[in-house]
């Protein structure tokens, strides 16, 4: 697993997609759901309030853990030989241990902070915030390298001189 993080200039580097569509993203069919996401009207992730809450953050970073998926796929077919791929690449087998970094990732770098998961659900567009900050992610169809992506961000209303996005102080 690799680690990373970008610190951000403020909020406005993120996208941010209409929560309706998020919602309706939701909604659309995927291999075992011909209706979508079982949870999607009960989800813990939808929040209306992110926009807001990064709006009033003075200090906010993108961290992310990289997972080898095809990696991964090998080391589950070479334990179990007549599993499918969709069975090697479980997330069931592999998503507990990259969050456990991620959370242990964001602590290391900012103990003082708070970190935000499952952001889309909020209208977050990772595809394209990372996208823009030079860090392609892959698309669900050709998917080889999972980035689980949060936000760290400290809670205050913006204070000029608190922190200097430019001189990371």
């Amino acid at each position: 697993m690799k680690t990373q993080s970008r610190m951000l200039a403020g909020p406005e580097q993120i996208v941010f997609r209409d929560l309706k569509m998020v919602r309706q993203w939701c909604k659309m069919p995927y291999p075992g759901h011909p209706r979508g996401c079982p949870n999607a009207e009960g989800c813990k992730f939808f929040r209306d309030d992110i926009q807001q809450l990064l709006a009033n953050a003075f200090k906010i970073s993108l961290v992310w853990v990289e997972f080898d998926l095809d990696e991964q796929e090998q080391r589950m077919r070479d334990r179990q030989p007549s599993w499918t791929t969709r069975q090697c690449r479980n997330l069931l087998y592999w998503q507990n241990k990259v969050r456990k970094e991620l959370r242990w990732w964001a602590k290391y770098l900012w103990p003082e902070g708070k970190l935000l998961v499952g952001a889309e659900g909020g209208g977050v567009d990772f595809y394209t915030t990372m996208r823009m900050l030079g860090v392609p992610l892959d698309s669900m169809r050709d998917l080889h390298t999972v980035r689980v992506i949060g936000i760290v961000y400290q809670d205050g209303l913006k204070q000029p001189g608190l922190f200097d996005y430019n001189n990371g102080r």
